[in-house]
């Protein structure tokens, strides 16, 4: 495995969370929102790190694919925030969306996502279309910055595959529609990839070298673009410029 990118650390958003939370000022709606923030940054880190630890043990010993975890691209206006990028050789590039939800997940095969509660089931915004818009963001990256290679002078296009991984204890009904389109337990990340292998074998006529993955992985990786976020205007705080004066970095 190529490992390009790793995950970057959640931590100095964390600690800029809690410093928020000490705030003399702060109403119980402003601390209760910051709590909320902390709980889902944390639950996503956790997620997004366990996801990439099942996908790295599986390839480590491949030299078939460049793996990038924790891509935010953004082209043209549009956001990508790509949990988990995986690039064949054959450009058959899986991007993988990990989410942390510890109870059930399940889908009607229509497009329509549901996560179960202790108020009971709850819709939620569908992780496969997040991820088709990705797909587009990064598209329009590789191919407005030319970073796809060519054969005989012609551009090699890539085929895109959105994978869904949840924890091992979320129980997974349904399937979603489309060949390309997997719900996957993390656990099972390497049988899931088995078989996908097996499905789409190494053709030596349309793969590119290790090295050619290695550099589109390289050029993707130079485009990160991490966000930058003002938590106190985003809790109806004060400026971020007045509350590094008051102590808060």
């Amino acid at each position: 495995m190529m490992l390009i990118k790793t995950k970057e650390s959640p931590e100095p958003t964390l600690e800029t969370l809690q410093q928020l939370l000490v705030q003399p000022a702060l109403t119980p709606k402003q601390r209760e929102a910051i709590e909320g923030e902390i709980r889902k940054v944390r639950a996503g880190a956790q997620g997004e790190k366990q996801a990439a630890y099942f996908i790295d043990f599986k390839l480590k010993d491949s030299g078939n694919y460049a793996v990038l975890h924790d891509l935010r691209l953004e082209h043209n206006g549009r956001v990508a925030q790509i949990d988990h990028l995986i690039i064949g050789r054959c450009l058959d590039i899986i991007l993988v969306e990990s989410k942390n939800i510890g109870t059930a997940i399940r889908t009607d095969g229509e497009g329509e996502f549901e996560v179960r509660t202790r108020h009971g089931w709850k819709g939620m915004l569908s992780p496969v279309e997040q991820s088709k818009r990705h797909a587009h963001v990064l598209e329009g990256v590789l191919t407005d910055l030319d970073l796809l290679p060519k054969r005989l002078g012609i551009r090699m296009m890539p085929s895109f595959n959105h994978w869904v991984l949840v924890p091992p204890e979320c129980q997974v009904t349904g399937r979603p529609k489309g060949p390309a389109i997997s719900i996957i337990k993390m656990d099972l990340f390497e049988m899931h990839m088995d078989e996908w292998i097996e499905k789409n074998p190494l053709s030596l006529l349309k793969a590119c070298s290790r090295e050619t993955i290695m550099e589109l992985g390289r050029a993707l990786a130079l485009h990160h673009r991490p966000i930058t976020m003002d938590f106190p205007a985003k809790f109806g705080m004060t400026s971020a410029a007045e509350v590094a004066k008051a102590g808060v970095p």
